[in-house]
């Protein structure tokens, strides 16, 4: 054909809307669907507008668009192993569909990536390692195997796991809780509470094999549930794993003082620092026994609490000694006195006879013990007149 002979081509029947034609050698087919088969045919067209015979000048599909930008992330995407990642079809047909590729790394310039294939537009990783940064990025294969550019890469961190506990140590005012990685990496924050991981009630560390946190300002003597949790490099929280509900070792017992009576003493006993309710003793003794037949138990109430043993004898050697109740059933022993004397009751008369100068007066001992000392006096039991 000579030069100016009309060329065209066309998707179709040479209709305008799927051809392109014009006095030149290279000609150009526009608005076309991204990633779809087309049959290009060619022909040319004389000067009288009588077209040739069509040729096939291909068979090809059209490359598929870029993936747009990946969908926000939340935390329904994010998981310990797993990351879901999501991104629209940007004008990719979807029947049939365009096939994708979704590499993850966590390596920014991808020099080493897992990739998974999907005609979806979403994809969910596996076997992640817990809290890890990882990179993902996309790209769209058209019909023959053509590949788009990658999308914008997006990073995110997996979640933590919950650390294991690996032992605790119970004190009148900490608890001290061993915590395992549990396969978080190093540097992982953990911590422990015996709230809800506020401030003023928990302790945080940073994970470097088996971490020891100390939990410390707490109240002797009363029940504490703690937990333990980590935080991914997000600041997303992990479950909590329960380490052990437990009770404070009670503050030793302390004695302000005691009173004596004929059958009875009354010892007082200070709270230490130790909650109202915490159970205390004293009995006759000193050898760390409360189960004698003179003892007297209690709870503690206020800074002082005062208990009483009854039916003791009157003039009569005892040991007085006090105890709370620790952990386990165990006593903290305190001795009140290693010896004291009830006091005696005043005697009974049975006679007395008069004479010129002196007088006889017969006692009766009166539940004072045989070896009482007796006394009568005309006065104040001084020497001269008793």
């Amino acid at each position: 054909n000579p030069v100016g002979t009309t060329l065209e081509i066309s998707t179709g029947n040479f209709a305008a809307g799927s051809s392109s034609s014009g006095a030149v050698t290279t000609l150009v087919i526009s608005n076309l669907i991204a990633n779809t088969a087309y049959t290009i045919n060619a022909r040319s067209v004389n000067y009288s507008t009588s077209a040739s015979n069509s040729v096939l000048a291909a068979a090809t599909a059209t490359y598929a668009n870029v993936p747009p930008a990946f969908t926000v992330l939340t935390p329904a995407d994010v998981f310990l192993s797993s990351v879901t990642v999501s991104w629209g079809a940007n004008g990719n047909p979807l029947t049939p569909p365009t096939s994708y590729q979704v590499q993850a790394s966590t390596d920014l310039n991808f020099g080493v990536y897992s990739g998974s294939e999907t005609f979806a537009l979403s994809v969910t990783t596996a076997t992640l390692s817990a809290n890890t940064s990882y990179y993902f990025r996309a790209r769209a294969y058209n019909r023959g195997g053509g590949q788009s550019a990658y999308n914008t890469v997006i990073a995110t961190y997996t979640l933590s796991n919950s650390p294991a506990a690996i032992a605790y140590s119970v004190y009148n005012t900490s608890i001290s809780v061993t915590l395992g990685s549990n396969n978080n990496p190093a540097g992982t924050t953990i911590s422990i509470t015996t709230g809800s991981f506020e401030s003023s009630a928990s302790s945080a560390g940073v994970q470097s094999g088996n971490t020891t946190l100390n939990l410390t300002n707490l109240i002797p003597n009363t029940v504490y549930t703690v937990k333990a949790r980590a935080l991914n490099y997000n600041n997303i929280a992990s479950s909590q794993t329960t380490v052990v509900t437990t009770t404070t070792l009670t503050n030793s017992i302390v004695v302000n003082g005691f009173n004596v009576y004929t059958t009875s003493v009354n010892i007082l006993i200070g709270s230490n620092g130790n909650p109202d309710g915490t159970q205390v003793m004293v009995s006759t003794g000193v050898g760390g026994h409360y189960d004698v037949a003179r003892t007297s138990v209690g709870r503690t109430s206020g800074n002082q609490t005062s208990l009483t043993i009854f039916n003791l004898s009157t003039n009569t050697f005892y040991g007085l000694q006090a105890g709370n109740l620790t952990t386990g059933g165990s006593t903290n022993t305190a001795v009140v006195t290693n010896s004291t004397y009830t006091l005696s009751v005043s005697p009974g008369v049975t006679s007395f006879v008069m004479y010129n100068t002196s007088a006889s007066v017969s006692l009766d001992l009166n539940t004072n013990p045989v070896g009482t000392t007796l006394e009568i006096s005309t006065g104040n039991f001084a020497a001269g007149s008793s």
